[in-house]
């Protein structure tokens, strides 16, 4: 590494850390940049640009600075107070830069120059609330409009389950089990089948629940192998106090399956 420029730390809070970083490797007495890295896991580069007064490092490199020049470990909570309010201090000073290069700027251009960023920044700030209002608006909007299941639709994932109802169960042979629900809130039905022949893996399991009232919604079915129960999707039937649902279903063992024989209803 070449020798390290002058700094000074009145200049800024990144001048100020690094002339405490260069003290303290002084006061360590003055291990190289090579040297230093090869106790931790950061480059000489890395640690150099520390002491420079450049940019303010990170704590990691900090800390792997203060290592490096073998800091207990009881000094690091210390060291990194000082880290804190120099960050702080040096966000603070790049505000104040920032606002200080803008203002020089604006003094240098002519009046009316001055005027037409006033202006697009004023159109811009309308802008933004007319947007916000909108944005706000729809969101309201959404967030209290009802969710409205479809016919299909998972009744896991739909918020049909919060308040299912068992209406209809039934056993079968002992084979397997059928269960109708329902679900006020969605207004809807589905079924499940359950296996009990402890066989469902190799084979197929299904179930299918069904309107049975004028113009009913299409029959949902499901179905799946290597499971030991399946749910339909939901059929929404509506308020409609004379509609009706059911659910019927099949399992396989091997070729042969079994169906029920009479399907459940509500």
């Amino acid at each position: 590494m070449g020798r390290s420029l002058p700094l000074d730390p009145t200049a800024s809070p990144a001048h100020a850390f690094a002339h405490e970083l260069r003290q303290l490797r002084t006061a360590a007495g003055e291990p190289s940049f090579d040297a230093m890295a090869v106790r931790g896991t950061w480059s000489k580069t890395q640690l150099h640009a520390a002491t420079t007064g450049k940019s303010f490092p990170t704590w990691s490199t900090t800390e792997a600075f203060l290592r490096a020049c073998k800091v207990p470990d009881d000094k690091l909570p210390e060291w990194k107070q000082r880290w804190d309010q120099h960050e702080v201090d040096m966000t603070v000073f790049k505000t104040a830069t920032q606002h200080e290069q803008i203002e020089e700027a604006s003094t240098q251009l002519p009046r009316r120059s001055r005027q037409v960023p006033l202006l697009l920044a004023l159109l811009a700030g309308v802008l933004a609330c007319v947007l916000t209002a909108l944005i706000a608006g729809t969101a309201a909007y959404w967030l209290a409009k009802p969710d409205q299941p479809e016919t299909g639709d998972d009744p896991m994932t739909s918020g049909c389950t919060g308040d299912a109802l068992l209406v209809n169960t039934a056993t079968i042979e002992g084979l397997y089990r059928l269960d109708l629900f329902w679900s006020t809130k969605c207004l809807a039905n589905w079924g499940r089948i359950t296996r009990l022949d402890r066989k469902e893996f190799g084979n197929r399991i299904a179930a299918t629940v069904y309107g049975s009232y004028q113009q009913p919604p299409p029959a949902q079915q499901a179905n799946g192998h290597d499971i030991k129960d399946v749910y339909t999707p939901i059929i929404v039937v509506g308020d409609d106090p004379t509609a009706t649902a059911c659910v019927t279903g099949t399992i396989w063992v091997g070729a042969a399956d079994t169906s029920v024989n009479e399907p459940i209803c509500r």
